[in-house]
């Protein structure tokens, strides 16, 4: 949760102040001051590593007001400071004091002091006399108790003792007769004094972390309180006088242990912000309404299954956070919260409206309801189901027995991936959209663009192939797989041809997958489960001042402390969302015309997607204008089909693979949906599997997959073997002129280097897509979605001609009337079909240069780590998304040389021990080093963008010794990258 808007004040030094700033010392920590300081009033050290300071400073400094010293190195506070009797802000900050000198009470002009991130056990009650003092700063130090003399302190307005050690609330601060703003954050206070209603003048009071299990009803007398932190205590209830707090404007309950919302605060009604995010809430009171000037509520990660009618009338609401409920349908007249800005909906299973409206806005939310108010809903369950496993594993037999009801239209048969409908004969008429993939290695890239949330998958096994040590090849990378890109999704395994196995084979081969699959998610959660360990513990030590230098804690040791916490939620989140998998394997045979078991397996597949808990989205309330639009489409996929197959579909007319934006307007506006309210439904559509709609790519905005099939046969035709391409291409050109064997010779090419021609291209594509313009947005398509990418003009892979290319890389006798010269003809580089592990390393070196000089040059590494799994189409899709950025590039199936500009660069793909690596590095001279680090930066940000589409996988980044790399050292040491 962010943070509430209340910080604490931080008044710095007028702007009329003059201001001297010195970084750098000679080495030794020490620092020489330059003459003439007599006019300077604010003199600000920070950062410099000093452990002492000159002792004739206040000779030169003598009307010095502000003396700024945070992180340095200092263990005591300098001699030299406590002289300067005019000071009036001293910020020792983040250095390693143990103790504060008695003699700092000389600074009796004093204003504000800061000594937080020190490792300071206790304050010296002479600190009582600095009369003046306004602000005090002792946070995240080792405090256990503040002096008595603290309470003479009777201008202090603000007091952060944020993150020590104090066991009791100090309650001679209840006497201060000025204190507004106390921060006790962090420390051990289980309870509160009675005195706390003689604070008279607390207007903000941070509490949060005090492992608090009750408010007395003396809290309730500081009138004057306005902001209030309890967050991450044990409350579960208020006091019955709570509403007297008439001034109290943000509170914040959020990570207690409320299961009742709190129906006194109904009765504070200058509340602007609320926040109960983390508690255990159930209902939410109708009488929320009386909050009229609330702005912000928070909600989020509680038990709610709905919400009040009444909230529609907080017309003044800014934020509503509402994540990681059960709320399924909202109140009506939601429209009327006109003023929401913040809206978020994630985790709940809504089905009025659906999600995809939702995210849209409090205007797309309107509009459905209002059109639901004027008709009758309708629900339409529908489920993707992904059938997923080895080569001749059978599962193509095993989606024939589901689908057998399945139309004939919407069948793919000639290809080795599909997608048909199967209508299960349940009482909820649930609707299967089923995609069977083939288990070549050529289809898995393909594979990851369709796995999705709220999908369920079926992972067949080949029972009789079956050994213990074929688990990671036949089940354990799909499961890891599915875990990186779909953490939480819901798995059915089935093990077939368990008819021509003996009973006991069946039953210890089942067991054994079982078992390997337990272990292979407890070693995961084991690392994961370490590093979370380590980044509390890293978070732990900073609170308490201690230094992040421990081997132990090196992996997380430059990370800041805001990523650091983001890293924790991260694991926690992985911790929390593993794969559902569904035992036992359900072995099920491979003869008859119904299988043994299918039945069994059918019942499983429809009990499971109708279980409310495990798909709570199935039961969508859709409205009529959205099922009419869904009925227009198919028609037009359906007339499609019919057209391709009596002939025709030349051009953008029938059989095309796709319908433009203005198409599918004048469709939805036949079915009552006005264009403004369509992406929504294409939302709901594209994650219900239904189509593809790539709104977020400015190429592809304007096209609509609505035929699926047919968009998977087009790209199947890029993932069949060289025979059967072959045969197409031959098919194809017969009325063209080619040389004999160049046909032969280009998709030699492809699939050594995965090079093609775009004539040859649209001659492969032809037969399933005719139209130019379909396959020129097919060809987009693959390019945004990171499976190929284009060439520059004029520019050829350079290793081809010594790889065996000869031919297909522009020889003079493979010119002919269809691309008279390679040189000229576009090309596209399709990187998962490169065969050689490495690029030639001598045109490599010779590129970029480095034959010809005998320096030394510098390396510089980022390794990109992944201590469980990395999938290989990770790096495949990365190879191809960097083309932007690169020139001269020399490609390898795990690893690419380029140029950024004329800095060599180079990615590679590697597994080290149990962790696989993807490392950015580049070479260049010293002086040259910032080049290469510009470099670099760039196709680092590009491969965290892509990795965001796997929320499933845990990587942290490094920096690689520069001097191990020198050394050539077999074990490299590793700095974690600052972020």
């Amino acid at each position: 949760m962010k943070p509430a808007k209340v910080w604490r004040s931080s008044r710095k030094a007028g702007s009329g102040l003059r201001r001297l700033e010195l970084c750098g010392t000679n080495g030794h920590g020490r620092l020489t001051l330059p003459g003439r300081l007599q006019d300077v009033d604010v003199l600000d050290l920070g950062g410099n590593s000093l452990q002492d300071l000159p002792r004739d400073m206040s000779a030169t400094l003598g009307g010095l007001q502000a003396l700024l010293l945070r992180r340095n190195g200092l263990q005591e506070v300098p001699s030299s400071v406590l002289s300067l009797s005019a000071l009036r802000e001293l910020d020792v900050s983040h250095n390693h004091l143990m103790s504060l000198p008695d003699a700092l009470s000389g600074l009796k002009s004093l204003q504000k002091l800061s000594v937080s991130h020190n490792r300071l056990q206790s304050l010296p009650a002479e600190l009582g006399l600095l009369l003046d003092l306004e602000e005090l700063d002792v946070s995240f130090n080792e405090l256990r108790r503040l002096p008595l003399e603290t309470s003479r302190l009777q201008k202090l307005r603000t007091l952060d003792v944020d993150h020590n050690r104090l066991s009791s609330f100090p309650a001679e601060l209840c006497e201060s007769l000025r204190l507004e703003e106390l921060d006790l954050s962090g420390n051990r206070i289980i309870s509160l004094p009675e005195t706390l209603d003689h604070a008279r003048s607390l207007t903000v009071l941070w509490l949060s972390n005090a492992q608090l299990g009750v408010l007395p009803e003396s809290f309730c007398h500081a009138a004057n309180l306005e902001n209030v932190m309890l967050d991450g205590n044990s409350l579960d209830a208020l006091p019955d006088a709570f509403d007297r707090l008439r001034r109290l404007k943000i509170l914040n309950l959020s990570s207690n242990s409320f299961s009742v919302f709190p129906a006194v605060l109904l009765d504070v009604v200058n509340l602007e912000e609320l926040y109960l995010s983390r508690n255990v809430l159930v209902t939410v009171p109708e009488g929320i309404d009386s909050l009229q000037k609330l702005t912000i509520l928070w909600l989020d990660n509680n038990h709610l299954r709905c919400l009040p009618d009444r909230l529609v009338q907080l017309a003044t609401l800014e934020e509503l956070i509402l994540q990681g409920n059960r709320i399924a349908i909202l109140p009506d007249e939601f429209g009327k919260l006109c003023n929401l800005r913040v809206l978020n909906f994630k985790g709940n299973p809504l089905i009025q409206p659906p999600y995809e409206v939702c995210v849209k806005g409090v205007p797309y939310i309107a509009a459905y309801q209002k059109e639901l108010h004027n008709q009758r809903p309708k629900t339409r369950p529908r489920l993707k189901l992904v059938v997923l496993g080895a080569k001749g594993s059978g599962k193509t037999l095993l989606k024939n027995c589901l689908t057998g009801s399945c139309r004939d239209d919407c069948q793919v048969n000639d290809a080795d991936v599909s997608v048909a409908y199967w209508n299960a004969n349940s009482d909820k008429q649930t609707v299967f959209i089923v995609y069977d993939f083939s288990g070549s290695h050529r289809y898995e890239l393909l594979q990851e663009l369709f796995l999705s949330p709220g999908a369920l998958y079926v992972l067949v096994v080949d029972l009789k192939v079956y050994a213990a040590e074929r688990f990671e090849r036949t089940v354990g990378r799909y499961l890891r797989s599915l875990g990186a890109k779909v953490p939480g999704g819901v798995v059915c395994l089935v093990g077939t041809h368990a008819d021509v196995c003996t009973l006991g084979e069946v039953e210890e081969k089942c067991l054994d997958i079982y078992f390997q699959i337990v272990m292979q998610e407890k070693r995961d959660c084991e690392v994961l489960g370490s590093l979370m360990c380590q980044v509390d513990q890293a978070i732990a030590n900073r609170c308490h001042g201690i230094s992040d230098s421990d081997d132990e804690m090196a992996t997380f040791q430059l990370v800041s402390d805001r990523n650091l916490h983001r890293k924790r939620a991260q694991l926690s989140y992985l911790l929390k969302h593993r794969l559902q998998v569904l035992s036992p394997v359900l072995p099920v045979g491979v003869r008859g015309t119904l299988p043994c078991g299918a039945a069994r397996l059918r019942d499983l597949i429809v009990s499971v997607a109708e279980h409310p808990d495990i798909f709570p989205y199935l039961q969508r309330v859709l409205p009529l204008s959205w099922l009419r639009l869904e009925e227009l489409l198919a028609r037009n996929t359906c007339g499609s089909n019919r057209n391709r197959k009596s002939g025709g579909g030349g051009g953008n007319g029938g059989g095309s693979l796709q319908l433009s934006w203005c198409e599918v307007v004048q469709l939805a506006l036949q079915a009552g949906l006005t264009e403004d309210r369509l992406q929504s439904a294409l939302s709901y559509m594209h994650d219900s599997g239904k189509l593809l709609h790539f709104e977020e790519s400015e190429a592809l905005r304007n096209a609509i997959f609505h035929d699926l099939p047919h968009l998977l046969r087009a790209l199947g035709a890029l993932l069949l073997d060289s025979e059967a391409q072959l045969a197409r291409l031959e098919q194809a050109a017969t009325s063209r002129d080619f040389v004999p064997g160049q046909l032969h010779h280009c998709l030699k090419g492809f699939h050594l280097h995965g090079l093609l021609p775009l004539p040859i291209l649209r001659l492969l594509l032809q037969s399933v897509v005719p139209s130019v313009h379909d396959q020129d947005l097919l060809l987009q398509l693959l390019e945004w979605l990171g499976l190929c990418y284009r060439l520059k003009a004029g520019r050829l892979c350079p290793p081809c001609a010594g790889a065996g290319g000869g031919v297909f890389c522009g020889a003079p006798e493979a010119s002919s009337a269809s691309f008279s010269s390679a040189t000229s003809c576009v090309w596209y580089k399709f990187p998962w079909f490169v065969k050689s592990e490495m690029p030639p390393a001598e045109a490599w070196l010779n590129n970029g240069g480095l034959l010809e000089h005998s320096f030394v040059v510098e390396q510089l590494e980022i390794q990109f780590r992944f201590p469980t799994f990395c999938p290989l189409a990770v790096f495949a899709r990365y190879s191809a998304r960097v083309n932007s950025h690169v020139v001269d590039r020399s490609d390898g199936r795990h690893c690419v040389c380029a140029h950024r500009g004329k800095v060599p660069v180079t990615l590679s793909m590697r597994h080290d021990g149990l962790t696989d690596l993807i490392s950015i590095s580049s070479h260049a001279t010293l002086p040259n080093m910032w080049a290469a680090w510009q470099a670099v930066l760039p196709l680092v940000e590009e491969l965290g963008r892509l990795l965001l589409e796997w929320p499933g996988l845990h990587y942290t980044l490094h920096v690689v010794c520069a001097r191990c790399l020198r050394r050539g050292s077999t074990h490299l040491h590793t700095f974690p990258a600052p972020r």
